[in-house]
């Protein structure tokens, strides 16, 4: 069974806020919500979110900000960004310090499912080594640990 996705929405936008986590937990994901970016770094310390979406333009601590927060925490972390007022410079910015992806308002669900679908996804490992008995012992260990596993002799 696959594990369900957890998603954190941020937004100061109550309604769009509410909009996004209904269609998200439709979707089948586990979703938190948080109305600024300092209740969001509250929220993103307590647990793990595979996917963080995020609105740019906040009061108190903007999108861009808790971007540059949520990714000195975890370097891993994967944002989407979120806004109406898309300044080219500031996103390609936001994109260069691990922005994940940046959608402009009025999103494009289809594409906004698209982004959180590639975030989410099982990724699939390719193990390549000529020696049989250690190329099927790291796969086998890896399934146990719900990957995906292909495997192959060599690089061709």
């Amino acid at each position: 069974m696959k594990r369900q996705a957890n998603i954190l929405v941020v937004d100061d936008n109550k309604d769009l806020l509410n909009t996004f986590a209904l269609i998200l937990k439709r979707k089948g994901y586990i979703v938190d919500t948080a109305e600024d970016g300092l209740q969001a770094m509250e929220k993103f310390g307590k647990r793990p979110f595979d996917v963080v979406l995020m609105d740019v333009i906040m009061p108190g601590m903007n999108g861009i900000d808790t971007l540059h927060k949520m990714r000195e925490c975890n370097p891993r972390a994967k944002v989407i960004l979120m806004t109406a007022y898309c300044e080219d410079e500031q996103m390609q910015k936001a994109l260069n310090a691990g922005a994940y992806g940046a959608l402009n308002k009025p999103v494009n669900i289809a594409k906004l499912m698209e982004l959180i679908g590639n975030v989410t996804q099982d990724p699939t490992i390719m193990v390549v080594d000529d020696d049989d008995d250690f190329r099927f012992s790291l796969a086998r260990m890896l399934e146990l640990q719900d990957f995906k596993v292909v495997t192959a002799v060599n690089g061709r």
